[in-house]
């Protein structure tokens, strides 16, 4: 449970706040979309990472940039290999245009990894059916890491963000599929990861996609809504009063969360974890930090039973999928306040400078921990 911060941090959170807005306005933060690189001991920057940032085009299509990474930290080049793997997703990448400081959490995370060697691979929106994919590749290059540090997110089970069509990354997995098959193979090129509005509109999915996307049913306990596509159009009409703003924040957050049919990321989240238990990894799975509070207060009693029940299902799955020693579990779904993310509502799991600081600090433990036992 979080503590109530004292009227000291108060005033020094409003105040670093208030500066990181004047900057922003100056300067706005350039938000990364991936990043993949690799570290030695230090940490120690080895190779110059490879990144794209939110604001740049497409680009051309190519070899996807996460298995160029991989196979340049296990390919059994003449370089160690990483003995740890991190992956990350948006919640790792992005920063919050209010901070004051722009390091992401994963820079925070590094600084706390001083003596291991790390794989950091990365893209916004990257869920266990990716991280399955490419734990295949991992698992058929000549070397592998001894710790595996993966995401899950609650959110994941939701249509919401596993339906979406633009974050399918199906180009990525067959990739992964085709390079894990025969390792010696060059790397399938891809199409860049699309670009627009990839949430509310569609502008980067085919149509057709998206209108079946936006009829997928989905349920959460006393909202009206119906399918993924009654939600959307909630989302984008603007409110004329307070009343309506409210029924507009209730509406964005059980869209979030809403639930579905699929047990399709149930199984790769299995799969994943299998993969890496079957090169002798031990994972580190983590339960990233939500906005329950903000749930709480707009959703009432139902939030709090729908985290603990996907809690519940999430977990069973990754000790079934383990055995007795092959994972090490955090959840740290409730680490943090509504005040340490992007804004008080924010249902989505992105943090402040603050929390990005919290967080960073009992992930770098736990990784280093693993790592050390393992």
């Amino acid at each position: 449970m979080t503590e109530a911060p004292s009227a000291y941090a108060s005033l020094k959170r409003r105040l670093r706040q208030t500066l990181g807005a004047s900057r922003s306005r100056r300067w706005p933060p350039r938000q990364l979309r991936e990043f993949h690189a690799l570290f030695g001991p230090g940490p120690r920057l080895e190779v110059p990472p490879r990144v794209t940032y939110l604001n740049e085009a497409a680009g051309a299509s190519g070899p996807p940039l996460a298995l160029r990474t991989l196979v340049e930290a296990y390919g059994g080049t003449e370089r160690p290999p990483p003995e740890v793997l991190i992956f990350i997703d948006s919640t790792t990448l992005l920063v919050s245009r209010l901070d004051l400081s722009r390091r992401t959490l994963i820079d925070m995370i590094l600084k706390e990894l001083r003596s291991s060697r790390v794989c950091v691979v990365g893209h916004i929106a990257h869920h266990a059916a990716v991280h399955e994919a490419l734990l295949d590749v991992v698992a058929a290059l000549p070397t592998q890491p001894r710790v595996v540090a993966l995401p899950i997110n609650i959110r994941q089970l939701s249509p919401q963000w596993i339906a979406n069509p633009n974050f399918q990354f199906s180009e990525l997995i067959q990739a992964a599929r085709t390079l894990a098959a025969d390792p010696a193979h060059p790397i399938p090129p891809i199409a860049p990861f699309p670009s627009g509005d990839l949430t509310a509109s569609g502008a980067s999915a085919d149509p057709e996609e998206w209108q079946q996307f936006r009829a997928t049913p989905v349920t959460f306990p006393g909202r009206p809504e119906r399918t993924v596509g009654d939600y959307i159009d909630v989302i984008l009409t603007t409110p004329s009063d307070e009343a309506s703003r409210a029924e507009r924040f209730r509406s964005i957050f059980a869209y979030h969360f809403a639930s579905g049919s699929d047990e399709a990321p149930l199984r790769a989240l299995d799969g994943a974890i299998r993969v890496a238990n079957s090169f002798g990894a031990t994972v580190l799975g983590h339960f990233s930090p939500l906005n329950y509070q903000a749930g709480t207060r707009l959703l009432g009693p139902s939030f709090d039973e729908m985290i603990l029940s996907r809690t519940k299902v999430l977990s069973e799955v990754c000790h079934k999928a383990a055995g007795a020693n092959g994972i090490v579990l955090k959840d740290l779904s409730k680490l943090l306040p509504s005040s340490e993310f992007f804004y008080d509502t924010d249902p989505t799991e992105h943090y402040d400078e603050f929390g990005r600081r919290k967080l960073a600090k009992i992930l770098g433990q736990s990784i280093a921990q693993v790592a050390t036992k393992a």
